[in-house]
């Protein structure tokens, strides 16, 4: 489902195409191997030709045809029949509107094309040409048409001869010949006056783009030269095409912005140029709200989709007629709505969006889908109120669920509500006002946050670690304490069994030696197991992970990745080829282990026999030899605790150096958001055309920072203004910097506590917390420290800060002290002219003067060429004269009508029920002249 508008819209228009009647016919004649042929049978090949013209106009992407031929139009209804009966016979018609015309001689010798509705009927159509004079027959059986000879009629008076005919009458267009020394142009010398005086809004070039002519000749059709005239006249560029392989259909196309295939469509084209006429393809913008449907809905149900304008989309009605509701629930379906995010402390409009989704959308039965274009792609977002937490995402085939907050960084769509710019200033508003100003830098700032939430895991990670090591060397000194306690307990009691026979003395050592080596076997047959399952582990992760991205199908066809998947498959089979050897030879290692372990077993059962012998020989030293044989006992079970905690003491020992590396990169990235920041807001003055200007401020927000110290010192007693104090200390020179020195000393006492060296020795001297913090507070700081407490304090930030101030005159003052129309002129400026996603506007002229919607006029008819404009709007003068391809009037929660402004029906809404609709018409008609 690619739903498509009813607006006004972009189409690629070849304006000036003939048909083979044409006298300059080029290349083999259809008609010419007929003889004798009946009626039917050239209609027949007129109809087969006009297929093919059909056909090449699709290929070629034209999606607006004329046939003009000289002062008839014999082929046009044979276009419009096959139109008609291609339309009829699939379930969506195809993308080409045809309009029927003629090429006009003028009695001054001045040529001009006439161009009727797509809908006209033949019998209008050759009444208008009775009405110029034009021969009634044009021996519609011949293979040529009708001899062109002059019209009774100057080019100047058409118009009016056409006009005051009602039928007629609004169903035609005029567009004179201006190519610059073309035939029969009126762009000649001598001419200049009456050009100045013609009654048409527009004209056609031959083959030729206004890029193309000399720049006296733009500037006379751009009225830069009075003598010629005062006001732009709408350009198209035509191919002028005449030939039977269709070779130049299409060379000197223009994209025109047309609401439907009317002379009234192209009027307003014309009217309107700047926006409304291109001459190469026009850019659409990388994202995009495509369409909305609601069920489930008490107020606005929009079962079928309403599809949107991808330039500008008005939406009007009364107060009360659901243009809020249509904005809200299309914020809700990309996690931006009133649910999700803002703050009724400095946003007026958020308990008031808040109740329109509680109260329009059914808590149970409540859906909102809308269509998002992305890079090209059909998105569609899915989100429930009874399962808000979540949007289900589908993408072709494929079907996700993401939480609001992934959706509003996947589609970063910017809204904004009535009355909530000209709220931006407040402090409480600090962080939405940033976001606004940096919106360009947006996707590199969420991948910069990205990045830092990465790092600041494992910042928590090698924490984890180094707590972990300082755990086992406590543990460690606590063992090796006993271990020197255990020996001496056993030399004494050696000391006390010298009387043994030395035998005896013999026998018992070398059992003690074969306990310690078969501990050693043990540890290094334990520690070899572990070594080898990650390396067999890792061997087959590689060889999985290689053969999935191989898999036939997968790989792209371009000879490269056809190379590399070769270089690839041989790796893979020296590689499972190593695997192999490295199988069988462990294999055959564990064989020889296995046996000398045994072998070893059978000895050591040997062994312990004479021991236990000799040990029953020596009754009389009983109380000795079970002491001697809890020693061993103790001190063997400590010494496998202690090689076990050497190994992990091993494996823990750079923790600590890893997180102070890693806290470097993590203030590296506070420098990159810094610089990205100061990036965002360089080009604010230009946005706004010096009315603003922006800098980082000198102080930055530590609101994290603020709260990271209230959580380390809380239940410490230490009073509130010490630590403001340490706070100030950190900000001063550089904060980044600063928050790192204090997490040093934290860290110093972290390990003094762990370690156990609480216990056995003074606490370091810290240079920042013994200077602030009272030694009482500081003392309960220390015992209360945990982990978990640090680890949230070291992925602390400091966040840039925007300064924004307003410009007046020569002086500057805080944009908080502006007035409320100050501050939304200024972020509506910023708004318009930043490059972005689709930008939401409810009612932006809310906080605005009359003096300032011209502006705002003027930015919008510029900011819809780079991104999406979705307004509700009360303001005409936004609708009329910032030329909305699509508006949408709605009544009472329902749609009343969808159209352009080209629509007459939308044209009286507007005017009856807008705010200045009329006198928004006639700006736009003393605009123009017309």
């Amino acid at each position: 489902m690619n739903p498509i508008h009813k607006g006004a819209d972009y189409r690629k228009a070849d304006l000036q195409l003939h048909s083979p009647r044409d006298r300059n016919w080029e290349g083999v004649h259809p008609e010419q191997k007929l003889s004798n042929a009946s009626l039917e049978d050239i209609k027949a090949v007129r109809r087969k030709w006009a297929s093919e013209f059909i056909d090449n106009c699709l290929e070629k992407g034209v999606q607006v045809a004329a046939l003009t031929d000289h002062h008839e139009g014999v082929y046009c209804w044979h276009v419009i029949e096959e139109l008609k009966f291609r339309n009829a016979s699939f379930s969506e018609d195809i993308d080409l509107w045809f309009m029927p015309g003629m090429e006009l001689t003028c009695k001054d010798s001045a040529q001009a094309l006439i161009l009727f509705d797509a809908d006209i009927t033949k019998p209008l159509f050759e009444k208008a040409r009775n009405l110029l004079r034009l021969p009634t027959e044009c021996y519609d059986d011949q293979l040529q048409g009708i001899e062109v000879t002059l019209l009774d009629f100057n080019i100047d008076e058409i118009q009016g001869v056409l006009e005051h005919d009602s039928e007629l009458r609004d169903r035609f267009i005029i567009l004179p010949n201006v190519t610059p020394g073309g035939h029969k142009t009126v762009l000649r010398t001598g001419f200049h006056k009456r050009f100045k005086e013609l009654p048409y809004v527009g004209g056609y070039l031959d083959k030729v783009y206004p890029s193309d002519l000399k720049d006296g000749d733009q500037r006379i059709l751009d009225g830069q030269i009075p003598a010629w005239t005062s006001e732009k006249r709408g350009i198209i560029s035509t191919s002028d095409a005449r030939s039977s392989d269709f070779s130049a259909l299409g060379t000197f196309a223009t994209w025109v912005k047309l609401a439907e295939p009317t002379a009234e469509s192209l009027r307003q084209a014309m009217l309107a140029a700047d926006s409304r006429i291109l001459y190469e393809s026009p850019n659409r913008p990388t994202l995009l709200v495509k369409s909305i449907s609601v069920s489930g809905a008490e107020f606005l149900s929009l079962p079928e989709p309403l599809s949107f304008s991808h330039q500008f989309t008005s939406i009007i009605g009364g107060r009360g007629s659901g243009k809020s509701t249509l904005l809200e629930f299309i914020r809700f379906a990309v996690g931006q709505s009133a649910l999700d995010v803002g703050d009724s402390k400095w946003d007026p409009t958020h308990d008031r969006r808040k109740n329109i989704l509680k109260y329009a959308l059914n808590e149970s039965e409540g859906v909102v889908e809308v269509l998002i274009e992305k890079d090209g792609a059909i998105i569609e977002l899915i989100r429930s109120r009874s399962t808000q937490d979540r949007i289900i995402m589908r993408v072709q085939n494929l079907e996700q669920a993401i939480s609001p907050s992934d959706a509003r960084k996947l589609f970063p769509i910017q809204a904004y509500s009535q009355g909530e710019l000209s709220h931006l200033g407040d402090e409480k508003a600090e962080k939405r006002l940033f976001d606004l100003i940096t919106e360009p830098q947006r996707e590199a700032l969420n991948q910069v946050e990205k990045n830092r939430l990465n790092v600041a895991s494992e910042l928590r990670e090698h924490l984890e670690q180094a707590i972990k090591n300082w755990q086992y060397e406590k543990e460690y000194r606590k063992l090796n304490a006993q271990l020197i306690t255990l020996k001496a307990g056993l030399d004494n009691t050696m000391v006390k069994l010298q009387a043994i026979p030395s035998e005896t003395q013999g026998v018992m050592e070398r059992y003690n030696i074969e306990i310690q080596t078969t501990r050693w076997l043990e540890q290094i047959i334990q520690e070899h197991q572990q070594s080898y399952d990650l390396l067999f582990g890792a061997f087959q992760n590689h060889l999985k992970l290689t053969e999935e991205r191989l898999v036939a199908g997968k790989i792209p066809t371009a000879k490269v990745a056809q190379d590399l998947s070769i270089l690839l498959l041989h790796q893979m089979e020296t590689a499972n080829d190593a695997l192999r050897q490295l199988v069988t030879e462990n294999q055959q290692y564990e064989q020889q282990q296995t046996e000398l372990i045994i072998n070893w077993n059978k000895g050591q059962v040997d062994s312990k026999s004479q021991y236990e012998l000799a040990m029953s020989q020596l009754s009389q030293h009983k109380v000795e030899l079970d002491q001697l044989k809890r020693l061993e006992r103790e001190i063997n079970e400590a010494q496998r605790s202690v090689d076990d905690l050497e190994q992990k003491i091993q494996h823990t020992k750079g923790a600590y150096i890893l997180l102070t590396e890693k806290s470097g990169q993590y203030m590296a990235l506070q420098r990159e958001l810094q610089r990205l920041a100061r990036k965002g807001i360089s080009v604010l003055a230009e946005l706004t055309d010096n009315l603003a200007r922006a800098e980082l401020s000198e102080k930055a927000d530590l609101a994290e920072l603020e709260q990271a110290i209230k959580d380390l010192f809380a239940s410490s007693g230490v009073r509130a203004d010490r630590l403001d104090k340490l706070l100030d200390h950190v900000a001063t020179k550089d904060p980044i910097v600063g928050w790192w020195d204090l997490m040093k000393e934290v860290f110093f006492i972290l390990k003094w506590n762990t370690t156990g060296l609480r216990e056995t020795e003074k606490r370091p001297t810290l240079d920042l917390l013994d200077n602030i913090i009272d030694p009482g507070g500081l003392e309960k700081f220390c015992e209360r420290l945990d982990i978990e407490r640090v680890s949230r304090a070291i992925t602390a930030i400091v966040r840039p800060r925007v300064r924004l101030l307003q410009k007046r005159g020569i002086n500057e003052i805080e944009f908080s002290r502006a007035s409320q129309g100050e501050k939304a002129t200024i972020l509506l400026n910023v708004l318009m002219r930043q490059e972005g996603g689709p930008l939401l506007l409810d009612q932006p002229e809310e906080d605005l003067d009359n003096r300032i919607i011209g502006d705002i006029v003027s930015a919008t008819r510029q900011a819809k060429i780079k991104k999406q404009l979705l307004f509700a709007t009360h303001n005409a003068n936004l609708v009329v004269n910032g030329d909305a391809e699509l508006v949408i009037d709605l009544t009472a929660g329902s749609i009343s009508q969808i159209g352009a402004i080209d629509v007459e029906s939308l044209r009286v809404s507007i005017t009856d029920t807008m705010e200045g609709g009329k006198d928004a018409f006639e700006l736009r008609r003393k605009k123009y002249n017309f």
